[in-house]
């Protein structure tokens, strides 16, 4: 297994989760539905909690190929992400968080690969 392939064939990837996903998937999940529902009236922990769910429903593409990551981690990411949300009042600390796990997970992956090369 070669470096160059792994790297090239996520390249396009790594920008979706880099960009793309949480700029579009917070403004969702923790911007407008989180407003929405507190206009509802709405408890915010009941809010924190609903968003979870839709946040780890909409990532169930992965739950077969890697259900560790959708049962715990995405969960995990989706509170933590709601309660960055709700603490600042702002939807900019949960785009970068989102943005620097999904890198994580990225930079993660390509030090498997270099030590499953050596």
């Amino acid at each position: 297994m070669e470096l160059i392939p792994v790297l090239s064939s996520s390249s396009l990837n790594l920008l979706y989760h880099l960009g793309f996903a949480p700029i579009n998937e917070e403004p969702l999940f923790r911007g407008f539905l989180w407003g929405y529902l507190r206009q509802l009236h709405w408890k915010e922990i009941w809010i924190l909690l609903f968003q979870t769910v839709l946040f780890t429903s909409a990532h169930i593409y992965v739950a077969k190929q890697f259900p560790l990551m959708f049962w715990v981690f995405i969960p995990t990411a989706a509170i933590l992400f709601g309660i960055l949300a709700w603490r600042s009042r702002s939807i900019t600390p949960a785009i970068f968080a989102h943005a620097m796990v999904n890198g994580s997970v990225y930079f993660l992956i390509i030090v498997l690969v270099l030590h499953a090369l050596n």
